[in-house]
């Protein structure tokens, strides 16, 4: 079955959605195939994911670089192909508002017609180039002017309203099922040592009106959402009484990271200092570190085994460029990857992943897509052996995890304020909703806990019952305008009591 005659078909109609599924049948069949990839950044175009666009145009030059013996005709094709490459990359370029790469992707192009490098066969509309690339120039020429951030990161991250979520992706649905919030529940009674209950929430009916972590929801005062509430929210309550002071309940973490600037244990992140005795694996190539056998078991089973003498250099490199610990999702996402090999199994498909909400932003809040992403994301294949062209790994997942990482983490600083560890709870604490006046407070590196990364959850004042359970986010001590930057990570704007009374 010709996959390509059927999407193109697709294209012709405007069904786009259909022809994506069409060029991935072809993709499964010929994975290395640059007119399906080339066809499919042409699809992403149009649905609105200049973001995947430019890792598809990367995956058609590296195929066509790859091939050096083709005859007079194809010659003609990959310069076709090539060229669409270039001019696709360019255009989502300019849709991701990086302007200085489009620029130097559009000057690229235009070289070429000016050394005579194109073949006749190959039709360019030099106006049109030209024209591209002086409107990238007046909007850098702007965007230089007008945000700090822009000039802050070289032209690597615009100012793209980058709202994550793609539409083929059906799981997100599932999070509302009866049976999810029944499973969900039961964890929540094995894991608490008060009588807690997981529910379905309504922000305008919730008493602090506010978001949270693991629900990454925004409340405007009027109970709607931005993107339309399309994701189930959830709240934890108390069934009973609770004193100030009062454990209810802990949890530990499924995933860890730190960015190595002091010795800790990398399945936990405890500190290790140098009269620690540390485990080692029998690998004299492995770099990873472990404070007991039981974190190197865990370690195992979960992931080590894809990651044992692998070099995460690069990734680190990107971790310490950050501002937030959400950065550290880089670090998170390579050990979910590497999880979903040990399992087999697809990387949102991990039980640990498919219950935590998905990155969604405010309109007034913006999430800048960072060129980096397609760098790191090679990286992470790399490490982990897997190919560019494996559809069940592909850009649009990482992303997702990426995202859906970076707000759903539990994060520390180190003494001089840089991001420096962060653990990933999926059953309890990350559905927590958040208030800047909370009524729970929690802590990791508990002194009689074996595993470091637990965190204990305490009531910081007298919980009623029926009474919903929040923490806070951020630092409680900074004054709104902080707390509102801090929590703009986390993809929402929160509008708690608190935040409503300061000016």
């Amino acid at each position: 079955m010709d996959y390509r005659v059927r999407g193109n078909e697709a294209v012709k109609r405007g069904d786009y959605l259909t022809a994506y599924h069409e060029y991935n049948k072809g993709l499964i069949e010929s994975p290395k195939d640059p007119t399906l990839w080339c066809n499919r950044a042409y699809v992403f175009l149009k649905l609105g994911y200049p973001e995947l666009t430019l890792m598809d145009t990367k995956r058609v030059s590296n195929i066509l670089a790859a091939e050096i013996n083709f005859s007079s005709a194809q010659s003609d094709t990959h310069q076709i192909l090539g060229f669409k490459a270039a001019y696709r990359q360019g255009e989502a370029y300019t849709q991701l508002k990086l302007y200085k790469l489009a620029i130097n992707k559009y000057n690229g192009l235009l070289m070429s017609l000016s050394m005579n490098l194109l073949n006749e066969n190959v039709q360019v509309d030099r106006v049109s180039l030209e024209t591209k690339r002086d409107f990238c120039v007046e909007q850098d020429k702007k965007l230089s002017t007008e945000f700090k951030n822009y000039q802050k990161f070289g032209g690597d991250a615009g100012e793209f309203q980058f709202n994550v979520g793609y539409m083929w992706d059906t799981r997100p649905a599932s999070r509302g099922a009866e049976t999810t919030r029944q499973t969900l529940h039961k964890i929540v009674k094995s894991i608490s040592f008060k009588e807690l209950k997981l529910d379905r929430i309504d922000f305008q009916e919730s008493e602090h009106e506010s978001s949270s972590i693991g629900n990454g929801t925004n409340n405007n005062g009027d109970g709607k959402k931005d993107n339309e509430r399309s994701q189930i929210q959830f709240g934890v309550f108390s069934e009973s009484f609770i004193e100030a002071g009062e454990i209810i309940f802990q949890e530990d973490s499924f995933l860890c990271a730190h960015n190595h600037f002091t010795s800790r244990c990398d399945y936990c992140n405890r500190p290790l200092p140098p009269e620690q005795e540390i485990i080692t694996c029998d690998n004299d190539l492995c770099q990873e570190i472990f404070c007991s056998t039981q974190c190197y078991s865990l370690a195992l089973a979960k992931y080590h085994g894809q990651l044992c003498g692998k070099d995460i250099g690069n990734i680190l490199q990107g971790t310490r460029k950050g501002m937030s610990n959400s950065t550290l999702a880089y670090l998170l996402v390579l050990k979910v990857f590497a999880v979903a090999k040990t399992r087999s199994v697809h990387p949102l498909d991990i039980s640990e992943m498919t219950h935590l909400l998905r990155y969604q932003l405010p309109s007034e809040l913006g999430l800048s897509f960072n060129a980096n992403w397609t760098q790191i994301y090679q990286e992470t294949l790399d490490i982990l052996g897997i190919s560019v062209y494996d559809l069940q790994f592909d850009f649009w997942v990482y992303v997702t995890c990426l995202t859906t990482l970076g707000c759903n983490i539990f994060g520390g600083k180190d003494k001089h304020g840089r991001p420096d560890t962060a653990s990933l709870f999926p059953h309890l604490a990350t559905f927590i909703n958040h208030s800047c006046d909370p009524n729970v407070e929690h802590k990791n590196g508990v002194v009689d806990s074996c595993f470091w990364s637990r965190h204990v959850f305490r009531a910081r004042k007298c919980i009623q019952a029926g009474e919903q359970i929040f923490i806070s986010y951020v630092n409680t001590n900074f004054c709104k305008k902080d707390r509102t930057a801090n929590l703009a990570y986390y993809g929402f704007k929160c509008s708690c009591q608190r935040c409503k009374d300061e000016l």
